[in-house]
Formats: structure tokens, sequence, C-alpha cells
């Protein structure tokens, strides 16, 4: 039996948030049952002037299987990424694309949540 092959353009996005990991696979779970979506989870820490935070990264690609544009990808990733930081009462998230990383503030004194 030949196997089927399908080849898409590559878009891989990566959220990059703090918080804890076992609360991010449950809103993760949720969300990809919801609305049958793929992603995969891996835990980081953040290392930065004066301090660290454990957190995690969730990745998302173009999979052939179920192909979408770029737009799409981002979208879903945005999306995904909200309700990581709501689910896991964070400040900030960014969502890292090949072309550019979009991030996202909720904290006061920054820049526009004075």
């Amino acid at each position: 039996m030949k196997p089927l092959v399908k080849v898409e353009k590559s878009f891989p996005i990566t959220i990059h948030i703090a918080g804890k990991y076992t609360t991010a696979q449950k809103i993760l779970k949720k969300y990809c049952d919801e609305v049958g979506f793929c992603v995969t989870i891996t835990m980081v820490e953040y290392i930065y002037k004066e301090g660290t935070e454990n957190g995690l990264q969730v990745g998302l690609i173009n999979y052939p299987r179920f192909p979408a544009d770029p737009t799409t990808l981002t979208s879903k990733a945005i999306e995904i990424a909200k309700r990581l930081r709501e689910g896991m009462k964070q400040e900030s998230f960014s969502v890292e694309t090949p072309v550019e990383t979009i991030w996202y503030s909720y904290r006061k004194g920054d820049a526009t949540n004075d």
C-alpha cells in the first residue's frame, strides 16, 4: 500500500507564556476538544534580569492533513494564548511567527495600560 503524501507551506507558530504547565494542559485539551485542533506543549524556564519564571511554549504547525493559511493559524494562536493568559492569570504573552512576534500586555504601567 502506498502512503498518501500531502505537502503544505510551513508556518510554525510558538506561543510563549509563563504559568503552570498542568493548568495549561487542561486549557489546551479543552480547546483542542472543542474545535478539533492539535498543539504541542513544552515546559520552559524564562531567565531575565534579576529573576526567573517557569512557563511554557505552545506549538502550532500548518498540518497538511488540515491545512490553513498563515492568517488563520495566527488568529488561532492568539485565541489560544488569550485563553491561556486568562486561565493562568498571566499579564502578558507573545506569539512568534516566522515573520513577526506579537506581544500582548495587560500590565498596568506598560505604555497603553497606564
